[in-house]
């Protein structure tokens, strides 16, 4: 074969620099898509039914295992006979937050608006952008573009009745579970050093925070029951 062409070697070296440059930045996309320094996923709260219903069914599989979450046991009873009964409590959560209501725009100019979670909790985008900046440590630039979210997420505690059988283990028959709702506040703002800062604060149980909202399953049930929970408007 005869020697290639200048402009033919120009050409393919300007394809390899293309291919690798696009190689890179497609790496580059791909790893931001799968994680690292991406947020964490926040669904929509109208998803909450539907993904909490899913996890759910999860744990109602796990349950009839013989798996329980974070079990207590009460109070021991020594002697344990055949035929003994107790109550034992669990609780669980699924590990998403859902987003209620969220404004952005100059801080100053949403500082009075008003964001709620249903009729639950209500706060203004000022006051979340304050509590986060005072959890940060700094102070907010109100001339500057902000952020404020409300998110929400679900705590489940669960008493099993049960029943001590004759293979000596004690064995789950009904069980009655009930749903609290936990606020957690987002805000991103530009610090006084013209800096961005943004985080959340979870005000959640294990925090020494009461829930803002309980919701009970609409009856007792067989641990292959379906389970259902009113919700306010």
């Amino acid at each position: 074969m005869g020697r290639m062409s200048k402009p033919g070697r120009l050409l393919i070296g300007c394809l390899v620099f293309c291919v690798a440059v696009f190689s890179t930045s497609a790496g580059i996309q791909a790893k931001g898509m799968q994680g690292g320094d991406t947020e964490a996923k926040v669904y929509d709260a109208s998803l909450a039914e539907k993904l909490e219903g899913a996890f759910l069914q999860r744990l109602g599989q796990q349950e009839l295992r013989g798996n329980l979450p974070n079990v207590e046991d009460g109070v021991t009873i020594l002697g344990t006979a055949v035929g003994d009964t107790r109550v034992c409590f669990g609780w669980t959560t699924s590990g998403y937050t859902y987003l209620d209501d969220t404004e952005q725009g100059i801080a100053r100019s949403i500082w009075d608006v008003l964001l709620s979670i249903v009729s639950y909790f209500v706060n203004t985008a000022g006051n979340i952008i304050l509590d986060v900046a005072s959890f940060l440590g700094v102070t907010c630039d109100r001339d500057q573009g902000a952020t404020s979210r409300l998110l929400h997420s679900y705590r489940y505690i669960t008493k099993y009745a049960q029943v001590y059988e004759p293979s000596l283990e004690w064995k789950t028959w009904y069980t009655s579970r009930s749903r609290e709702w936990y606020r957690h506040e987002y805000a991103s703002f530009v610090n006084t050093l013209g800096d961005t800062e943004t985080d959340t604060i979870d005000y959640t149980y294990t925090r020494g925070y009461s829930p803002i909202n309980t919701d009970w399953c609409r009856c007792s049930r067989s641990l292959a029951a379906p389970c259902s929970y009113s919700v306010a408007a």
